[in-house]
């Protein structure tokens, strides 16, 4: 018996429909855009999916090519200066020192790696969030789901960035942050329930048991 497939299915599988999308509302253009924000001006998850859009992080997107205003003034306010930090209306500025190969350049805007940003963040942030974000630095990514296969850092480079900076606000915070992260959780809500259970007196979950031996 053979198999007929309905209109849609064969339009979605035949080769010649390799049709326009559909154009996203104006107030989408310009600029990045969430997916929740996209679902309320009438959006389909299917057209997220057009090669005309990039997602350029967890459930935010833009159109290809777009140069935003928020990335222009990024990169215009991210040029090396000895002025100080910059002052204009709408920014808050700041200024630090950074150490060779804590600076990286995306886009033509100058910021800093993302092990700098957790160290600097920690000053701010809460011991089980400092933990989440870098359990994030240390996770090995899935090559089929994002753009690279390596992890941000390794546990030494960052020991070896906390060792640099033994004065800096949060640092103890980071170190503390450090004893406690551990590679292979996927996402923050995974690493607070982790440190919940240790908090509970409970044995320290392991991360990523593969259940069946036969899953790649």
């Amino acid at each position: 018996m053979g198999v007929r497939w309905g209109s849609s299915d064969a339009a979605r599988r035949s080769p010649a429909c390799m049709c326009t999308p559909k154009p996203l509302p104006p107030e989408l253009h310009e600029r990045e855009f969430t997916r929740a924000e996209a679902m309320r001006l009438g959006v389909s998850p299917q057209r997220l999916r057009a090669r005309d859009i990039e997602r350029v992080a967890r459930s935010v997107y833009r159109v290809i090519g777009t140069t935003t205003v928020v990335e222009d003034r990024a990169r215009a306010l991210s040029v090396a200066t000895d002025h100080g930090a910059a002052r204009q209306p709408g920014n808050v500025g700041h200024s630090v020192i950074l150490r060779e190969g804590e600076v990286a350049v995306w886009n033509g805007i100058r910021m800093s790696t993302p092990a700098r940003t957790w160290l600097d963040l920690a000053a701010k942030m809460s011991l089980p969030d400092a933990v989440c974000l870098g359990d994030q630095l240390l996770r090995v990514p899935r090559a089929s789901f994002e753009e690279r296969s390596t992890p941000w850092n390794t546990r030494s480079e960052l020991a070896t960035l906390l060792s640099g900076h033994p004065n800096l606000p949060g640092i103890v915070t980071a170190k503390a942050a450090l004893q406690m992260m551990r590679v292979g959780a996927d996402s923050p809500p995974e690493t607070k329930l982790r440190l919940a259970l240790m908090e509970w007196g409970l044995p320290e979950p392991e991360l990523q048991v593969r259940v069946d031996p036969e899953d790649p």
